[in-house]
């Protein structure tokens, strides 16, 4: 059994390598220490994903140092990763809380901490939090490479046709060309 004592640290002082600690006040620390409690993971996800599938098109849309349709392109790869990331990111989280939370209740010697022992309902509600971040962590790399980027492709060449009418041009000339 490993032996991890519980962190008792009263110090709500941020700090950056190099640059100098600053004070946050009671309210913020209580409200950044709250937070995670209201909005879950996947909520979370949700938000940002939200927030990028609305910022990110228009930010590449009044680009205007390409021209229109590169500027299409690239908002329809946008909306593509929104979207695709935001789906995949919110299931691949919900799944891997659920898995946390199960297994920071279940008796398995292998995740069984001493600090565990007199934990309280809340301590451990938090620890499966924790067991369900690292195991999404581990999960969305992966999920990344495998789901995420073949279907991005796929669904940016179907938003930039539906969307902004533009059909994926044939290829003129090459190597292979003879």
């Amino acid at each position: 059994m490993v032996k991890i004592n519980p962190v008792k640290n009263n110090n709500n002082k941020l700090t950056f390598r190099g640059a100098s600690p600053m004070k946050l006040g009671n309210k913020l620390t209580k409200i950044f220490t709250r937070l995670p409690e209201v909005i879950s993971t996947p909520q979370q996800r949700m938000l940002v994903g939200g927030s990028a599938l609305i910022l990110h098109p228009i930010i590449d849309l009044n680009n205007k140092k390409v021209d229109k349709r590169t500027r299409e392109t690239s908002a329809s790869r946008s909306m593509s990763r929104a979207i695709i990331g935001t789906i995949s990111g919110i299931a691949v989280r919900s799944l891997c809380n659920n898995a946390g939370d199960k297994l920071s209740k279940s008796k398995n010697p292998a995740l069984a901490i001493d600090a565990l022992k007199n934990a309280d309902s809340a301590q451990l509600k938090r620890y499966g939090v924790v067991l369900g971040s690292i195991l999404s962590l581990l999960a969305l790399s992966v999920t990344n490479f495998i789901f995420d980027v073949p279907l991005i492709n796929k669904y940016q060449n179907l938003i930039n046709e539906k969307v902004f009418n533009n059909k994926p041009q044939d290829k003129i000339g090459g190597l292979d060309e003879k």
